[in-house]
Parts: structure tokens; sequence; C-alpha cells
């Protein structure tokens, strides 16, 4: 299959889009995770913004992944019916684990086929209840990939100095990444940490 360019909407269910790159991934094999914010206060969008999202999902509170793989959808705004692709895997079964509270811990495994359209493809599906883990059979009808993005969805370019909100996990990434637009920009100030005054726009270094 070829990459789309840039964005495009349809009505294409995810799953015969997947079934395109992957036949593996029939509907009746798969739990469907719908990653949102917890009342716990972790948010999957940062976790994935960050690059923990894969760690972050393996951690799970009851026996969640009950079948050969895992559709894995992340909620992009809270109470929104958009959700980020964030990977199709292998779940290749899990282990008790006490620390630091009891839990389950799946080895899940990305399955290559899908791994290029990895934070590019937008789902439209309207959430009716709290149940975060569902049968692919049950939900993949009401799966629309309503965009495909031409590159993966990231923090995105420098925005300003006073258009900075960063978590320490997203500055973390931004580091690892080496973004030119915000490497460029905060190489040009001289500084430890730098206040900027959201009235004026001006800058002082320290």
């Amino acid at each position: 299959m070829s990459e789309p360019d840039g964005v495009f909407a349809s009505k294409l269910r995810l799953f015969d889009l997947l079934a395109l790159m992957d036949s593996r991934l029939r509907p009746t094999d798969c739990k469907v995770h719908l990653a949102s914010r917890p009342d716990d206060g972790h948010d999957p969008f940062e976790a994935y913004l960050s690059g923990r999202f894969e760690e972050w999902q393996c951690w799970q509170n009851a026996l969640n992944f009950n079948r050969p793989h895992v559709v894995a959808l992340i909620q992009i705004t809270p109470g929104g019916s958009e959700w980020l692709f964030a990977g199709a895997f292998d779940s290749m079964g899990h282990e008790v684990r006490s620390v630091p509270r009891p839990h389950y811990w799946y080895s899940l495994r990305q399955r290559p086929e899908t791994g290029g359209f990895v934070g590019r493809i937008v789902v439209r599906f309207h959430r009716d209840g709290r149940n975060s883990y569902r049968l692919g059979e049950n939900v993949g009808p009401r799966l629309l990939v309503e965009q495909v993005h031409g590159q993966r969805r990231d923090i995105g370019e420098f925005p300003g100095f006073g258009g900075i909100c960063l978590s320490k996990a997203q500055l973390d990434r931004l580091v690892s990444t080496r973004s030119s637009s915000w490497e460029s920009a905060l190489s040009s100030v001289a500084g430890v940490y730098v206040i900027v005054d959201t009235v004026t726009g001006k800058s002082y270094g320290s």
C-alpha cells in the first residue's frame, strides 16, 4: 500500500485500512484500547508525545489484553471524539507485579506492518460508556478513519517563547529528537532559564 501524502478524509473503517497493511489484524482477534485520561490524572496523550506510551500501556490494573492483538487509540482531547492511532501490538503474555502496587505487566510487541502509520491516523469514534477495553468486532464498524497525515503527530514546531507550555517528559522528548526549530530558537537565548513577559514578549535570562 502506498502511503498518502498530506491529509485526506474518508468513511473508511480503521480495521479495513489496517487489513490492507496487515491481514492478521482481524477485529475478532483484537482488543481495542481506548486510552483516555483516567481518574488518577495520567495522560496517555502526553505519554505519547514524550515517547513513553508503549511503556505506559504495558501497565494494566486488570487482565485487559486477553486477545492475540491490541489496537491502541489515544483520545486527542478529553471528552472528544477524535482518536490517534498509537499502534497495533501482539499481546505476548503478562506477569503479576507488586511494586509500586499490584498490577499486570503485559509484554506487547508492535506489529511492524502498521508501525509507519503510528501517530498519523486520526479516527472518529463517539465513545459510549467508560469501558476503555472493547472487543474489535463490537466497535470496529464505528471506528472511522477521518484523516491520514503525511507526518507523525509530534510536539510540533517552536511556537514562540510566549506559547511554550511543556512538561518535563515533553522537554526530554525534544532533546532526544533534536527538533531543528526548537533547537535553533532555544540555542539563541543565553541562560540557565528564561522568563518571558507574556504582555511585552520580552525575555529575561539567568
